[in-house]
């Protein structure tokens, strides 16, 4: 009877072995499909991010482009102004008016120039960096429920 007893706890204790066996492949499974979703979650999570960081910039580099074109295309009309009354001094005496014109012209330009820069400055400020901010702050938060998901 001791060898039959033998037998049955063997079986017993294959079982419960077998049932372990079984019970860490499932577990495994679920921890892999968890881990494929979180990463799928990450994914987005980085793609809204990138988006947002391009969009930003895309942003902010039209908003200079287009105050270059506007302080290039006044500058322009200033250049082509002053070769217009340039042409019309004589070349004697009126020489050092020009002279002097040109170089009254040259510090109205250099003004329009800085207050242009402090106007693109205050614009940043005002309109980007916010823009800029709240998107990080956005992002942090994501990133932070996320973790927070994984860790509960």
């Amino acid at each position: 009877m001791e060898e039959k007893e033998t037998r049955e706890k063997l079986d017993n204790i294959t079982g419960t072995l077998q049932h372990l066996i079984e019970q860490t492949q499932v577990k495994a499974s679920l921890l892999k499909l968890e881990a494929q979703q979180t990463w799928q979650d990450m994914e987005g999570v980085f793609f809204r991010i990138q988006s947002k960081l391009k969009q930003n910039k895309d942003e902010a580099g039209l908003q200079a482009h287009l105050a270059m074109m506007e302080a290039k295309q006044e500058w322009e009309e200033f250049k082509d102004e002053f070769s217009d009354y340039v042409e019309k001094l004589s070349a004697g005496e009126k020489v050092d008016h020009a002279k002097v014109q040109a170089h009254l012209a040259k510090m109205e330009m250099e003004d329009r120039f800085a207050k242009e820069k402090k106007e693109w400055e205050k614009a940043y400020e005002e309109k980007v960096k916010p823009r800029l901010k709240k998107s990080m702050e956005e992002m942090q938060s994501e990133m932070n429920t996320m973790a927070k998901s994984w860790i509960d």
